[in-house]
């Protein structure tokens, strides 16, 4: 499978990089506009990542700071509480490592709690944080994950995330494609190790959108924003590529488990 390159346009997956739920299974039939589904989004995440390596600088490490979004999300009979978002938050390279997670909820937006990596499968892209801050605790409405299979070309979908760091935005636009895949390359060249499979969509997403969920008219979650398309020059992506919901429920309750796959 090729690296996705058309003309100058290059396939980038959406983490920024700062310079140096309940599971509803019920169809839900009232549309809702872009704006309602953002004020409603209270368990949409904006997560900011910390990662170091060995260096000669003062305190001895090399650091980054990254910037992701997220969803919340707790099973059936569980007390803990996760995040849903895209598994190249955590660098390819063996040299870096990850040294702090933050999260920020839509409905406590000052209140940033700690989280650390639990799972992760870079085979569709995903990775779930769990919330180990003590302090932490969640009231908000929940998210309803839906059914990625009802998708259908020309659905208007809502990009709901953390554009270039900017907390808590939605963009919107149209499902192009309910299964398109390729081999991408994130910021620094290095290719994932697996093809993935995408929803192909028309929001003008932005580096810091990885992660965070695509909704359906209804309040739905159908997919999970992890890479696009960018031109040199323009700071907002040609089209937008979301990981299937349906292919993310398939592997929760291993990824929650602890098992992690390169």
């Amino acid at each position: 499978m090729r690296l996705v390159k058309i003309g100058i346009a290059v396939f980038f997956l959406l983490a920024f990089i700062a310079p140096p739920i309940a599971c509803g299974q019920e169809q839900l039939t009232e549309s809702k506009t872009p704006a309602q589904i953002l004020q409603e989004a209270d368990y949409l995440v904006h997560i900011e990542v910390t990662i170091a390596k060995p260096g000669a600088v003062i305190g001895g490490y090399y650091r980054k700071n990254s910037y992701l979004s997220g969803f919340l999300y707790q099973p059936e009979n569980e007390t803990r509480w996760f995040v849903i978002t895209a598994s190249h938050l955590k660098p390819l390279s063996e040299d870096w490592h990850i040294s702090r997670i933050r999260i920020y909820i839509h409905n406590q937006r000052q209140l940033p709690y700690d989280a650390g990596l639990l799972g992760y499968d870079r085979r569709i892209d995903t990775a779930v944080l769990m919330i180990i801050d003590p302090n932490f605790s969640f009231s908000g409405r929940t998210a309803t994950l839906g059914d990625s299979d009802s998708v259908a070309v020309r659905d208007l979908v809502v990009s709901l995330g953390s554009p270039q760091g900017i907390r808590y935005r939605q963009l919107s636009g149209r499902v192009e494609n309910t299964r398109f895949e390729e081999t991408v390359i994130d910021k620094f060249g290095n290719a994932l190790p697996y093809p993935l499979s995408f929803i192909r969509h028309g929001t003008n997403v932005f580096h810091g959108n990885s992660g965070g969920p695509l909704i359906n008219e209804f309040g739905e979650i159908v997919g999970m924003n992890a890479a696009a398309y960018f031109f040199p020059g323009r700071p907002a992506a040609e089209y937008a590529f979301a990981i299937p919901i349906n292919d993310i429920k398939n592997v929760l309750e291993n990824l929650i488990a602890g098992e992690k796959y390169d």
